[in-house]
């Protein structure tokens, strides 16, 4: 089993680093805005990413004396060069949607 398990591991492991996509769902870890570090709120942000769509959910903070509410948005994306960027199509704040992340 444990033979099994590591031959599987090791074949996706190869797979993808000969082929980077985004595909798939991610918990952010760590992220940076206009070069500045920023540390994730809890609980972590939830990213799906399709063959050309993203989908998002994270938690806002209004106010320390407000709670959280869950905010959730899509949108398009491209990856190159190690790069990522976000088009916003639709998100419930609609001040964000057209904008790029």
């Amino acid at each position: 089993m444990r033979q099994t398990l590591l031959a599987i591991l090791l074949l996706t492991a190869t797979t993808v680093s000969a082929n980077p996509t985004l595909q798939g769902v991610w918990e952010i870890a760590s992220t940076s805005y206009d070069d500045e570090v920023v540390t994730p709120r809890e609980p972590r942000q939830i990213k799906i990413f399709t063959s050309q769509r993203v989908i998002y959910t994270y938690y806002y903070e209004v106010s320390e004396q407000q709670p959280h509410y869950l905010s959730v948005g899509h949108g398009t994306y491209t990856y190159a060069d190690g790069i990522l960027r976000e088009t916003i199509v639709n998100h419930s704040n609609p001040d964000l949607i057209g904008q790029i992340f």
